[in-house]
């Protein structure tokens, strides 16, 4: 938040000053030309459920071990989104986060007899049967591991960055810059005896950039989330000391809901407390901001083939809390406020999420900004290698001026320019600090 006062809802001390203002005017935005959809969730990623049948020769389930799913071409630099293998029923169903520009997954089965696929993304399932040409199939030429081998590590994996602006419900600068965050979602587990199964959830976050005055902390919200199956969860600083430790510490808030959400406190306000830090020019540095990486260990391992997974609601509910307060809780759009927040005086539900965490209406035309997104990068399934290619706007810059495709996107409710955020102007954006 940057020279905004939003609680001056009486009459300010001069005439020169402020003027008198009620709350729903406060809340209407300045920039009355920028008008996106109502229904628009500004969304840069989807969730994708990939179903996947194999069988050999006789029609008897066939377990492949090695299969890899990318999210684009992998001679042309798609990321591997997910190393897996079918279940002893020959099955695999998977969620996957998916760019929302990519048309295709490409999966590679790696087995003699069974020939690599391309799909088309026509909706949010996915589906493919395979049929080996041999009863005794065998895993194709450098495909990996042995077909004796009776269990083999997945993993999961997504990066992107996070991006808030914190006045809300109030009008603010919509430079998304007040908190940027780099997020990593791994989950890994075993296979293929049991099937597909989630041992642990891991969830890293480092902060990039702070451009606000207000100070705020972060979190984040789990659906599926079963505190019965819970082994234990840890909280970890960036030197590796332990914030909170157990089945249920202090920093997580279960809820009583047929969800079985959790809340999981991430950074205080003291951590993202108040400054600007690498916002106002294009030299950034990493020292000193907070870094957190959150573990979540399960008693039983979770199927990652059932739909009611943590797995399936990515990218989970990741949200700040301005000042810290449960009434002033800023979520991507189309996301509900958590199972531990309060309402806001004044404002709509704020379990509506038709309305809730973008800018409200002014003269019947819903401006639609939203107050937070995420864009996805690409990233190294096997290292921790960052495209830091992906940027966020400088201080005071319009999302949609820094990012000039970002209006049309907008606009036409992601129809067109799916990829707005590779096309910026490089003197009003920011590489983020990768140290």
């Amino acid at each position: 938040m940057k020279k905004l006062y939003p609680f001056a809802l009486a009459c300010s001390f001069s005439a020169a000053l402020f003027s008198c203002q009620a709350l729903e005017d406060r809340i209407r935005p300045k920039t009355t030309e920028v008008t996106y959809p109502a229904d628009f969730d500004f969304a840069t990623v989807k969730s994708s459920s990939v179903h996947l049948t194999a069988l050999g020769s006789d029609n008897a389930p066939l377990v492949l071990p090695n299969i890899r799913i990318y999210d684009g071409n992998p001679a042309e630099g798609g990321n591997l989104l997910y190393h897996g293998a079918t279940d002893v029923e020959g099955k695999l169903a998977v969620h996957l986060p998916i760019p929302v520009s990519e048309e295709k997954v490409y999966i590679q089965y790696n087995y003699t007899g069974i020939s690599d696929a391309v799909l088309p993304i026509t909706n949010s399932t996915i589906t493919h049967q395979v049929k080996a040409g041999s009863k005794n199939g065998r895993i194709a030429a450098g495909g990996g591991e042995s077909i004796s081998q009776e269990y083999y590590p997945y993993i999961n994996k997504t990066e992107g960055l996070l991006m808030y602006e914190d006045n809300w419900p109030f009008a603010g600068d919509f430079d998304l810059n007040d908190v940027v965050i780099k997020y990593t979602f791994l989950t890994n587990g075993i296979y293929p005896d049991p099937a597909n199964t989630m041992s642990k959830l891991v969830c890293k976050f480092d902060v990039k950039a702070l451009g606000a005055t207000f100070d705020n902390s972060f979190h984040l919200e789990l659906d599926n989330i079963d505190a019965s199956n819970i082994n234990l969860i840890t909280l970890k600083g960036g030197n590796g000391n332990i914030i909170y430790q157990g089945t249920a510490p202090s920093g997580v808030k279960f809820g009583a809901n047929a969800a079985k959400s959790a809340v999981f406190d991430i950074f205080t306000t003291s951590q993202l407390g108040t400054d600007f830090i690498n916002t106002k020019n294009k030299s950034t540095n990493c020292t000193g901001l907070p870094k957190a990486e959150l573990t979540i260990e399960f008693k039983t391992p979770i199927s990652v083939n059932s739909t009611s997974v943590v797995t399936s609601d990515f990218p989970y509910n990741p949200f700040i809390r301005v000042q810290g307060k449960k009434d002033r809780e800023v979520h991507l759009s189309r996301k509900n406020a958590s199972i531990d927040s309060s309402p806001f005086a004044g404002i709509a539900s704020t379990n509506d999420k038709n309305a809730n965490y973008r800018y409200d209406k002014e003269n019947s035309m819903d401006t639609g900004m939203p107050f937070a997104m995420l864009v996805p990068v690409k990233y190294d399934l096997k290292g921790d290698q960052f495209d830091f290619t992906v940027r966020y706007a400088l201080e005071q810059v319009p999302m949609y001026v820094a990012f000039p495709k970002f209006d049309e996107w907008g606009r036409s409710s992601g129809g067109e320019q799916p990829l707005w955020y590779q096309n910026f102007i490089d003197s009003k954006t920011i590489v983020p600090c990768n140290n």
